[in-house]
Formats: structure tokens, sequence, C-alpha cells
């Protein structure tokens, strides 16, 4: 499934253990360059962070990026271009 903001976000929050940060919110999962001087900027976008399933763990989700559950449950996300790269064939002319 895509993240794509908080439109899916609470789809995703029933599907997997995860939380949904919005824009401007601090989080420790923020990038250095979201902040300024020490503050949160205003655009600084929203996430996903998804929780380990067992144990301490977070992982950040952009908008965009990809969550997949596989036949053993196993959660795992994926950047546009890696689950390009791992779930879509590519044509051999």
């Amino acid at each position: 499934m895509q993240f794509k903001g908080w439109q899916n976000a609470t789809e995703i929050q029933r599907w997997v253990r995860s939380a949904f940060v919005p824009r401007g919110y601090d989080h420790h999962l923020r990038t250095d360059r979201e902040r300024d001087g020490g503050y949160i900027e205003e655009h600084a976008p929203n996430f996903l962070v998804l929780f380990a399933a067992e144990g301490p763990g977070e992982v950040r989700v952009d908008q965009g990026d990809w969550i997949v559950r596989d036949a053993s449950g196993q959660v795992s996300s994926y950047s546009s271009e890696g689950f390009e790269a791992a779930f879509i064939p590519r044509r051999v002319s």
C-alpha cells in the first residue's frame, strides 16, 4: 500500500502498527533539513512511523513510499524507486 498522506494514514494504521506525524510537528525522526536552529520548519512534511512488531524500533515512511506485508506477515517499506525495482518486472527487449 502506498502512503499518500493523511488520506490513507488511518487505513494503514488499521493494517500495521504505525503513527501519523503531521506537517510541522516535532518528532525524533525529523531530518536536520526539516529543522531551523532547533525549531521545526512549518512546511516540514508529514510522514508515517512504522513500529517494530517486537521490541523497540521505528522506521520513517515518507509520503509516496510503499509499505508491503509479505505472506509471513513481515512488513517492509520501500521508496517508489525501491518498490519498482523489487516488484515491477523490467521489460527485456
